[in-house]
């Protein structure tokens, strides 16, 4: 009887053995995946569902979103509608394969019901997870930036130009920030009996809140007239901006700025014994132009 007792043993190993692979290769089935990304976010669909199926566990189909919100922050969603989890994830400079790999990171923190143990990394990815991983945390961080616009001033005809400005913001993700800035730009009078060439120069602080920023500082501009005698004299004041910043790629943003300057002093001009031009108190302007973060 013995014999009967190995060979019945041994089918039932079989089967049990057989039963439990089915088990594994139905468990191991990639998980579907509806991966939306949207303009500005330096991440492929391809690159963010790869990092995301050797994070998530076999489960129900997951919609993941993930949006521009700043330089270098991106917002995650996890579901179907806008109300559904999601955060904002800071990813610096990174794109790619290495952007969506931290990217991945939040997901599975999202989708904690689904949470798989991911395989061991290769070192090129436990070396990007490492240096990626603390920008999950809110962390206060500096940021460089520099814009090439073109101006507008409302003058007595319009003063036309334009110039450079740098910007260094400082604050962390999801939160009022502030910033310094400089700002120089060149032009002219388009039109009018006043022959008349400015630099504007501005310099102050302000913050910074997404996709906008609030400025105020000083003006310095330094004017020369070339008719009437000519001049040579610098306007002094304050000014005042608020700025919209588009993401258009990963490191360029479109902008659009709206301010005013108030100068302390004005200047009057005759020309011609009967046309009397003056510079004014208050000139608002439009700037329109590019932001590139190196």
């Amino acid at each position: 009887m013995q014999p009967c007792v190995a060979v019945a043993l041994a089918g039932i190993g079989v089967g049990v053995g057989g039963v439990a692979g089915h088990i594994a290769r139905a468990d191991a089935a990639p998980r579907a995946l509806q991966v939306d990304i949207a303009p500005g976010v330096p991440v492929q669909p391809g690159e963010l569902a790869t990092a995301l199926q050797v994070r998530l566990a076999p489960g129900r189909a997951l919609a993941v979103r993930v949006t521009p919100v700043r330089d270098g922050v991106v917002a995650v969603a996890v579901g179907d509608t806008a109300t559904d989890r999601g955060r904002e994830v800071a990813i610096g400079t990174l794109a790619g394969a290495d952007a969506a790999r931290l990217i991945a990171l939040a997901v599975a923190d999202l989708a904690l019901d689904d949470l798989a143990m991911a395989p061991p990394p290769t070192d090129a990815v436990a070396a990007v997870d490492a240096r990626a991983t603390p920008s999950l945390v809110a962390a206060p961080h500096g940021q460089l930036s520099v814009a090439l616009v073109g101006t507008a001033s409302a003058w007595s005809a319009p003063l036309v130009g334009g110039g450079l400005d740098a910007v260094y913001a400082r604050g962390a993700p999801g939160r009022l920030g502030w910033l310094g800035f400089l700002e120089a730009d060149g032009g002219g009078l388009a039109s009018g009996a006043l022959h008349l060439d400015a630099v504007t120069a501005r310099a102050g602080v302000g913050v910074r809140w997404a996709a906008v920023d609030v400025r105020a500082g000083i003006t310095a501009m330094p004017v020369w007239v070339s008719n009437g005698g000519g001049d040579q004299t610098v306007l002094w004041g304050g000014n005042l901006a608020a700025r919209l910043r588009l993401p258009l790629t990963a490191a360029v943003r479109g902008v659009l700025a709206v301010g005013a300057d108030a100068f302390a002093t004005r200047s009057v001009y005759t020309i011609a014994a009967t046309a009397v031009v003056s510079t004014p108190w208050l000139a608002p302007y439009v700037a329109v132009g590019v932001e590139v973060t190196p």
